[in-house]
């Protein structure tokens, strides 16, 4: 994956270190990220593709085990204690989605073994789904507060997550309920190929489609407009978008700061 030279000088230098030896670091930065992306899902086409009795010599825990420690900042110190020291978004969401991926697994295979009584295997599942539901609870708690913090710093107020919406979706149903003041479903979600324009349906309680609700993406990254639609009224509101990582964060001015 890495060119032999730059393997060399991360096992040797910090980056810290390397960037003042370069004369583009910025550059060399990218090209570890775009190498690194590639290897990554080059390591995904082998776990899909080939034979278990080479996949038995690749992952491996003490081969992976490494990687997750290092990625996760828990390469223990001198002092005997992880390298975590801040809340951190993206390393939370990474854990718990590795909880999940491994419960699910773990359930799975629970299946195969014999098990005493089927109220105590009823008992391992709901222990297994109770660890899951808590790991998410952590990562989203995490994930909220790094929004309001950003949130706070600018003056905004937080809407929803644009790559999270879905019909159940609780801060999407209040930031619309606000704007319309009547109670309603959220049906029907449908997402742009380019995934900068979301449509979907307001249906009342009795069944009736009401409005039809368009959010999209401006050219700059940092803007969107929400159109509320239906045969009597047309509210537009203005909304801001922030990127972090993976994820965009929609927000709106906060006029009460």
């Amino acid at each position: 994956m890495l060119k032999s030279n730059t393997r060399s000088q991360l096992k040797k230098h910090n980056w810290l270190h390397i960037e003042k030896e370069i004369s583009n670091p910025s550059q060399k930065l990218k090209r570890i990220r775009d190498l690194s992306i590639t290897g990554i899902n080059d390591l995904a086409l082998i776990a899909e593709k080939t034979p278990e009795d080479l996949q038995d010599e690749i992952f491996t825990t003490r081969k992976v085990e490494p990687l997750i420690d290092r990625v996760l900042k828990l390469k223990f110190s001198l002092s005997h204690l992880p390298s975590v020291n801040r809340l951190d978004t993206r390393r939370t969401q990474l854990s718990s989605m590795l909880v999940s991926k491994s419960i699910m697994f773990l359930k799975l295979q629970y299946e195969f073994l014999e098990h005493d009584t089927p109220e105590l295997a009823n008992i391992i599942l709901k222990q297994l789904s109770q660890a899951e539901k808590i790991s998410n609870e952590i990562a989203n708690k995490v994930e909220l507060l790094n929004i309001r913090n950003v949130a706070n710093k600018s003056k905004l107020e937080y809407l929803f997550n644009w790559k999270k919406v879905t019909e159940k979706d609780e801060r999407l149903w209040s930031f619309l309920y606000g704007e319309l003041g009547v109670p309603f479903a959220i049906e029907n979600i449908h997402r742009s190929p380019n995934d900068r324009t979301l449509r979907f349906k307001l249906v009342s309680e009795f069944g009736d489609v009401f409005s039809t609700v368009t959010v999209a993406i401006s050219g700059e990254d940092e803007k969107a407009m929400l159109v509320i639609e239906n045969n009597s009224i047309k509210i537009e509101r203005k909304l801001i978008i922030r990127r972090e990582k993976d994820e965009l964060y929609v927000f709106r001015k906060n006029n009460n700061q």
